[in-house]
């Protein structure tokens, strides 16, 4: 369950596409190889671990950013499918999730389980 956690919500947890642009819908798989987290200048970032804490959207695998001022959920505003329909619960739609949306803070694992298991 850690390892989990650790995958799913450490650090800006940036997704499923990875650098060859193939999009998996388990955000346990592929961890590290997603084409990175935006910053609020539009930049993308290959690496999660940099910039870490300022992600204001996800690159789905067409390229498009999406991001979004309302936060739910501490940072999670919702998650992005493979319509490209942006949901507004992390817990919605998730075995065909693309991407997630964050603000401006960081989910930690405590919170995340909290949400998760205390619903």
């Amino acid at each position: 369950m850690t390892k989990f956690f650790n995958h799913a919500y450490g650090g800006n947890a940036i997704g499923r596409v990875d650098k060859n642009g193939k999009v998996y819908d388990n955000e346990r798989l592929h961890y590290g190889k997603c084409i990175g987290c935006v910053d609020k200048d539009g930049k993308v970032y290959d690496n999660e671990r940099m910039h870490y804490g300022k992600c204001i959207g996800r690159v789905d695998k067409d390229g498009k950013i999406y991001d979004s001022g309302r936060v739910h959920y501490g940072n999670c505003i919702g998650r992005v499918d493979k319509d490209g329909k942006v949901y507004d619960s992390w817990r919605v739609h998730y075995g065909n999730c693309i991407g997630r949306v964050e603000g401006p803070n960081i989910l930690s694992a405590g919170a995340a389980y909290l949400l998760l298991f205390n619903r």
